[in-house]
């Protein structure tokens, strides 16, 4: 089976996906979206990211990590982001 996590570089995306790697012989595929927006959030999101997937790679086992981005700076309206 092929399991597909969101990882956000939060805490309950790092859970699943450690939890993912220890109690399942899925093929896992985890994947982070970088929001760009005039806040700057995903700077600090990415990083957190990677130190997620450098830990549950050495500790756990391999997985697929990609990333995709999407700039929403220029856009007239993108949300709230908090």
């Amino acid at each position: 089976m092929i399991t597909l996590v969101m990882l956000s570089g939060g805490l309950d995306s790092a859970y699943v996906l450690a939890k993912l790697l220890r109690e399942t012989d899925d093929d896992v595929i985890a994947h982070h979206i970088h929001l760009i927006t005039n806040t700057g959030r995903h700077e600090p999101e990415a990083i957190s990211c990677q130190k997620i997937v450098d830990y549950c790679q050495k500790e756990f086992r391999p997985f697929v990590y990609t990333v995709s981005t999407i700039d929403r700076r220029g856009f007239l309206f993108h949300g709230r982001d908090i």
